[in-house]
């Protein structure tokens, strides 16, 4: 199935669970959790997506269409960027302020290790991004960076936030 296919696919699925479920209850917006890619720059050891050669990724026009389809049925949502590790993705600043022009909520979830690289747009942004969460596995810089697989990582992540 093409990407554009696959895309309408998935979208068409939300909004039939969408139009079941909320019809039946007086809440009316939900969040919907993005998995924007499935490779990480961590290595945890709880977790083989490190391991992972796949190369899908969703794109801004992915978004985009998921976004325009959402509204045109008034759909309240808020989005979850979530991965593998968003902050790998190629497009990760062109998605976010597609999404905070759109006046879409917005939660980051991160495992902070390239943050560095986006300090400022997210400085600049942070009153129109509702959550970045960091994931922190120990209060301990040996703890995390051996859960992480990450040497330093621990330090790192704590400089960046």
């Amino acid at each position: 199935m093409n990407r554009t296919k696959n895309i309408k696919k998935h979208t068409g699925e939300v909004l039939n669970l969408y139009k079941t479920y909320f019809n039946n209850t007086s809440t009316k917006s939900f969040v919907l959790v993005l998995e924007l890619l499935y490779r990480c720059n961590g290595k945890c050891n709880y977790c083989e997506r490190w391991k992972s050669q796949e190369k899908g990724m969703l794109l801004v026009e992915d978004i985009e269409k998921i976004i325009r389809d959402l509204k045109s049925n008034n759909i309240d949502f808020s989005l979850t960027l979530t991965g593998g590790e968003p902050f790998i993705h190629p497009q990760i600043k062109e998605i976010i302020e597609l999404i905070i022009s759109n006046n879409i909520p917005l939660v980051l979830n991160t495992n902070g290790f390239n943050l560095e690289k986006y300090i400022d747009f997210l400085n600049e942004n942070r009153k129109k991004i509702r959550s970045l969460n960091v994931s922190l596995d120990s209060p301990r810089e040996k703890g995390h960076d051996e859960i992480r697989g990450v040497p330093g990582g621990f330090k790192k992540i704590v400089n960046n936030i």
